[in-house]
């Protein structure tokens, strides 16, 4: 849920914590897309604006969007036909056979061409000015509220003082016993950026 506020750009990755940070930044900005990258901006608006968005262990960012394809409610705009088949065949199959394209992304006059699962997150990221990870939001959502005009706000400071409220998460046990050797080595294969820059790993300390 990308947020443009009058001094900031918040940069949603799919399934990284976005409808808990648009929340708390003021809600999403109508006219953008959810899920649009900071180069779906023109330099005029990326000029003035401080860019900042969040990734995710990807081995468990995966699995995630795997839970909630599958099992959240779905909405008049969702592929019933992709929800129905990965439901059917397995994470596995799901993660390693097809092709995913998140909400109206096709529609964008660059649309992208690699598919979810195997879409690195610096791709919506390349060129922020800061990227949190979620597993520390609120250690860095306090560095992100130091550069925003909005937390200077004595109201902002009052009602968002605190954690990071959650929103839209979905209900599963560890990610850990979806991978076997191959679907480990997919994710490392095709995260391997966001791995390496952030220093994720299959097991967390």
């Amino acid at each position: 849920m990308t947020v443009v506020g009058k001094d900031f750009l918040f940069i949603h990755v799919p399934k990284c914590a976005g409808k808990s940070l648009s929340k708390r930044l003021g809600g999403v900005t109508r006219r953008v897309p959810s899920h649009a990258p900071l180069s779906y901006f023109n330099d005029d608006v990326r000029a003035s604006r401080f860019a900042f968005g969040f990734v995710r262990n990807p081995w468990d960012r995966m699995v995630s969007a795997y839970v909630f394809i599958t099992t959240k409610t779905p909405r008049p705009s969702d592929d019933a036909d992709h929800r129905a088949l990965a439901t059917e065949i397995g994470f596995k199959r799901w993660l390693t056979e097809t092709g995913f394209f998140v909400g109206d992304e096709l529609t964008w006059p660059e649309p992208p061409t690699v598919p979810f699962q195997k879409r690195t997150q610096m791709y919506w990221l390349e060129g922020c000015d800061y990227i949190g990870r979620t597993e520390t939001i609120d250690a860095d959502m306090q560095i992100i509220d130091a550069h925003i005009q909005r937390s200077r706000s004595l109201l902002y400071r009052l009602r968002f003082g605190g954690k990071v409220e959650r929103r839209n998460t979905t209900r599963r046990s560890d990610y850990r016993p979806f991978y076997d050797a191959e679907t480990h080595d997919f994710i490392a294969g095709h995260f391997a950026p966001e791995i390496a820059r952030f220093g994720y790993r299959f097991d967390p300390d």
